[in-house]
C-alpha cells in the first residue's frame, strides 16, 4: 500500500505535561501520540528516525490504500490516514462501507457534537469511528475514562448493526444476475486504549470474504531485534539478537498478514465474523 501511513503509540509523557487534565476528563497514565504521513513509509526519513528512538508497550500502525473508484475514494492527505484518535483511544479500519456517500448524511445526524468535531478527513472509516464513540459516550470527557472490553464490544456490535441498517434503508447492496454481491461492507477494525485491544474480522453480506486478519503470541520476539531471528527469515542474515526467543514477555501481535517469514505455524487466521479481545 503506497497511499500514506500512520503510527500511534502509547506513552506516559503526554500526561506528565498536560495542564488541567482533571478538568478535561481525567486524562492520565498512558496516552497516545499519532504520527501520520501521506508518503509511502520507506520514503519518510522521519519515520526511520522515530522508530530508532521510540519504545512503547502498545503500537498501532496502518498502511493506507485509497479506493480507485472516483465516486467512493477519499483523497491522499494526512487527515485521511489512520489511526484516528478519540481521547485515549486509537481506531483503525481495513475495508470499506458500501453506499457510504448515500448513508453519510444520515450518519452525520446521529453523531454527538463532540464526535462530529473530531472528524478531520473524508473517509468512511473516520465517520464509522465517530459513530462508535458517539455510542460509547456522547461526551468526549468520557473517552479518557476506563471502559470495559465488554462495553467496547457491545458498542462495536451496535455500531455495525446501525451502519448495516443505514445501508438497507438507502437501497441495500447491489448484485450481479448470478447473485454475486458487487457492493458490500468490509469491516476489519482495531480499537485500543493502550492497555486493552479489540479487533474484529467482518464482512456483509456473508457471501463476501472479509480481508484476512492474523494474530500471534510468539512472533513478537522475531520482530524485536534484541532477540534471535529475523522477520524476513533465516536467509536474511542481517542480525541475530543475543536473547533467546523464549525469554520474550507475554505479548500479542495482530496483523492483516503474517509479519514474519517461515513462521506460518505461529500465526492464526481469525475466522470471519469473529472478535479478538486482549
Amino acid at each position: 500500500n503506497v497511499d500514506g501511513f500512520g503510527v500511534g503509540w502509547y506513552s506516559d509523557v503526554p500526561a506528565k505535561y498536560s495542564i488541567g487534565k482533571d478538568e478535561e476528563g481525567g486524562a492520565s497514565g498512558l496516552l497516545p501520540t499519532v504520527y501520520r504521513c501521506d508518503k509511502p513509509p520507506k520514503h519518510d526519513l522521519n519515520l526511520v528516525s522515530l522508530c530508532l528512538t521510540l519504545e512503547s508497550k502498545c503500537i498501532m500502525a496502518h498502511l493506507r490504500a485509497v479506493s480507485r473508484d472516483s465516486l467512493q475514494g477519499s483523497p491522499l492527505s494526512n487527515t485521511n490516514n489512520h489511526p484516528f484518535q478519540f481521547g485515549k483511544y486509537l481506531f483503525q479500519h481495513n475495508g470499506g462501507i458500501a453506499n457510504f456517500t448515500k448513508i453519510q448524511p444520515r450518519l452525520l445526524m446521529m453523531l454527538s457534537e463532540d464526535a462530529r468535531a473530531q472528524i478531520q478527513g473524508t473517509t468512511d472509516s473516520e465517520h464509522f469511528a465517530a459513530l462508535f464513540f458517539t455510542f460509547l459516550s456522547p461526551s468526549s470527557a468520557h473517552w479518557n475514562s476506563p471502559i470495559t472490553l465488554s462495553h467496547l464490544l457491545a458498542t462495536l456490535r451496535r455500531t455495525i448493526s446501525t451502519v448495516l441498517s443505514l445501508i438497507a434503508e438507502t437501497g441495500g447492496y447491489s448484485f450481479t444476475s448470478s447473485g454475486r454481491p458487487t457492493s458490500w461492507c468490509s469491516l476489519n477494525l482495531a480499537i485500543t486504549s493502550g492497555t486493552q485491544l479489540l479487533c474484529n474480522r467482518f464482512a456483509d453480506p456473508p457471501e463476501r470474504e472479509p480481508p484476512s486478519l492474523y494474530w500471534s503470541t510468539t512472533s513478537g520476539a522475531t520482530l524485536d531485534r534484541r532477540f534471535k531471528g529475523h522477520p524476513d527469515g533465516e536467509s536474511a542474515g542481517r542480525r541475530d539478537g543475543p536473547y533467546a526467543r523464549e525469554s520474550r514477555g507475554s505479548h500479542v501481535v495482530v496483523a492483516s498478514e503474517p509479519m514474519t517469514r517461515g513462521e506460518d505455524d505461529q500465526w492464526h487466521l481469525m475466522e470471519p465474523n469473529t472478535v479478538l479481545l486482549v
